[in-house]
């Protein structure tokens, strides 16, 4: 699908997450587009499930937020 400015006028906001409370660094879909995850400058990671719009993960971590982008699709629900 081509993103056309015709296209990008007709999106609207859907939901918005509010639990990262600082810059979010990265925010990335899985493959099936299930889940999202976002990383951010408060130094969580949150990974979210998009059909019921809530948070499902929480990580705290210096390590993997500051610098680093985290990719869902390595990511795998347990």
């Amino acid at each position: 699908m081509k993103l056309t400015d015709m296209a990008m006028r007709s999106f609207r906001i859907v939901k918005v997450f509010q639990e990262n409370t600082d810059k979010i660094i990265s925010f990335d879909f899985s493959p099936n587009g299930e889940m999202v995850i976002s990383s951010s400058s408060d130094d969580v990671i949150i990974m979210y499930d998009c059909q019921e719009g809530k948070p499902k993960r929480l990580l705290y971590s210096k390590k993997y937020v500051t610098g680093e982008t985290v990719s869902s699709k390595d990511l795998k629900e347990t």
